[in-house]
C-alpha cells in the first residue's frame, strides 16, 4: 500500500489507533497495518478508484466533507447546464439560413460556364462613355468580371475589352 500513515493513542484506552491514512492504491484493509479504528466513530474508510487518493482523518468534520462534495457536484451540474445551453445556441446558429445576393441582383450578368482567374488590365468603356482601364478578376464563359476605377464590379463581354499595358488608376473622391 502506498501512502502516509499516522498513529495516535485512543484517549479511552492505551491501544494505538489510526489518525491519518492517505491511500493511493485501492482496495485496502486496515488490518494490514495492525491498527484499531473502531474506537473512533467519525473515521471513515472508503474504497475509491486508484486514480483518486483517499484522505481518512479522525478529526475531520463530516458536515464539511458532505458540503464540499455537494458543492462540487452542484458546480459540475451548473457548468454542464451552461454548456448545454451554449451548445443549443451554436446548433441553432448553424441551422439559420442567411440571405445571399445573386450576381443578377448586383447587376452582374454571368453565364453558367467554367471560370478562370484573371489578372489582366483591359481598356473598356464605362457608363459615362469614357475609355478606362479596369482589372479583370475572373473570366466566366465569354464575359469578364472587371473592377472599374470607381470601385464597382461590372460584367463586360470579352469582345468589348482590349488588353493594355496602361496602369490602372483608381478614381479618387
Amino acid at each position: 500500500m502506498a501512502g502516509k500513515v499516522e498513529v495516535c493513542r485512543d484517549p479511552k484506552s492505551s491501544k494505538p489507533a489510526l489518525k491519518t491514512l492517505t491511500v493511493v492504491a485501492a482496495p485496502f484493509t486496515i488490518k494490514d497495518q495492525g491498527l484499531l479504528i473502531s474506537s473512533f466513530p467519525s473515521c471513515r474508510v472508503s474504497r475509491r478508484p486508484v486514480f483518486r487518493p483517499v484522505d481518512l482523518r479522525c478529526d475531520s468534520d463530516p458536515k464539511r466533507i458532505f458540503m464540499t462534495r455537494i458543492s462540487i457536484k452542484f458546480l459540475t451540474l451548473v457548468l454542464l447546464g451552461i454548456a448545454c445551453l451554449v451548445g443549443d445556441d451554436c446548433a441553432v446558429a448553424e441551422e439559420r439560413q442567411f440571405p445571399q445576393a445573386t450576381p443578377e441582383e448586383l447587376g452582374l450578368v454571368l453565364p453558367v460556364a467554367p471560370t478562370r482567374p484573371g489578372d489582366q488590365r483591359r481598356v473598356l468603356v464605362d457608363d459615362d462613355g469614357n475609355l478606362v482601364v479596369g482589372i479583370v478578376h475572373i473570366e466566366v464563359g465569354d464575359r469578364y468580371v472587371v473592377l472599374m476605377p470607381d470601385g464597382q464590379l461590372t460584367s463586360k463581354k470579352i469582345a468589348e475589352t482590349t488588353l493594355t499595358d496602361r496602369p490602372f488608376v483608381a478614381a479618387t473622391k
